[in-house]
C-alpha cells in the first residue's frame, strides 16, 4: 500500500515545484493504481492517512499472518517532480512484493526539487 506526504504547493491536478505557504504538508492515501500519468491518490488528510496506515498494518497481521509487516520510507533526490515520486514508490512496491510475498507499505515524501538553483542552508560554518 502506498502513502505520500509532500510540502509541495497544490496545483490543478497535482503538486507544483514550490513549497506550500506556512510550512504546511499534504498527506495523501488511497492510491488509484491507474496507468502512469493518470495515477494519483484519491484522499488527503493527516488523520485519514494515519487511520489507513494503521488499518493496513492490522490487515497484514490479521488477514495475511505477517507478524512484522515491512514499511519502507522513500525520499527522492534532487530534480524530481511530484509524478516521478509517485512512479518511484509504485516501482519500489512492485519490486519488493515478489521478494517479500506481499505488498509492503511504502511511505513517500516529495519535496520541491525540480530544476533551478536552490539555497540549502547547512548551518553556521566553523573553522577547524
Amino acid at each position: 500500500m502506498l502513502f505520500m506526504a509532500t510540502n509541495r504547493r497544490k496545483t490543478g491536478s497535482g503538486f507544483g515545484d514550490e513549497p506550500q505557504a506556512g510550512h504546511k504538508f499534504s498527506y495523501l492515501y488511497d492510491y488509484n493504481n491507474q496507468p502512469r500519468g493518470h495515477d494519483a491518490f484519491r484522499e488527503t488528510g493527516k488523520r485519514g492517512l494515519e487511520t489507513a496506515f494503521l488499518q493496513e498494518l492490522k490487515r497484514l497481521k490479521c488477514e495475511q499472518a505477517i507478524a512484522k509487516p515491512k514499511v519502507g520510507i522513500y525520499l527522492h533526490g534532487y530534480n524530481n517532480d511530484y509524478q516521478e515520486s509517485i512512479d518511484e514508490i509504485f516501482d519500489l512496491e512492485r519490486s519488493l512484493s515478489p521478494i517479500l510475498g506481499y505488498a509492503p507499505i511504502i511511505v513517500g515524501f516529495s519535496w520541491p526539487s525540480s530544476g533551478g538553483v536552490i539555497n540549502l542552508s547547512v548551518g553556521p560554518r566553523t573553522s577547524p
